[in-house]
């Protein structure tokens, strides 16, 4: 399903990486993110482009090869392999897009994972396993703060309805640490 020619595809979304990323630096200021299911890595590409270090990470092998920025890691993120072998921990995680295709029975490990690897959790639409999603997070003492999320839609509204950003601006969450 995501082959090459899905992957060219989604590189026309690279206009949208200095209007999402500048509004999540605006509002989140992270040093450090990791875009789990990154596609292409356009928005791995527009951290980087405002100084931000970041990473994508993606399953699919055409993810790495017609991507937008050497810096995708090839992997599984629902897998114990990825975070297994990373050392790393972010300042932010996000992951737009993607939560929705993910197993439920991945939902509370992932969601270990993320806990512990990082100190705030942005992602967008995850459908209709959205309320074990956040039992999962809550389990870990996490917690969800609109007012954030408030301030990077207001930061976004203008292309709100935008195909690339739509899902962006009204499915997301964020969330952290209580």
């Amino acid at each position: 399903m995501f082959d090459a020619q899905y992957m060219r595809k989604r590189n026309y979304l690279a206009w949208r990486a200095p209007i999402v990323c500048g509004a999540i630096k605006k509002v989140l200021n992270p040093q450090s993110v990791v875009d789990l299911g990154c596609a292409t890595g356009d928005l791995v590409k527009g951290f980087r482009e405002i100084g931000i270090t970041a990473w994508g990470v993606d399953s699919a092998p055409a993810a790495k090869l017609v991507g937008v920025t050497d810096k995708i890691i090839n992997s599984d993120f629902t897998e114990p392999e990825f975070w297994d072998s990373t050392s790393m921990n972010w300042d932010l995680v996000t992951c737009f897009e993607v939560l929705r295709f993910i197993p439920i029975a991945k939902f509370e490990y992932l969601t270990d994972q993320i806990c512990s690897h990082s100190r705030q959790f942005l992602f967008g639409y995850v459908g209709e396993n959205l309320p074990k999603f956040e039992k999962a997070l809550e389990k870990n003492r996490w917690e969800r703060l609109p007012q954030y999320e408030f301030k990077i839609r207001f930061a976004i509204q203008d292309y709100k309805t935008k195909p690339a950003i739509k899902a962006i601006y009204n499915g997301m969450q964020y969330w952290k640490p209580k």
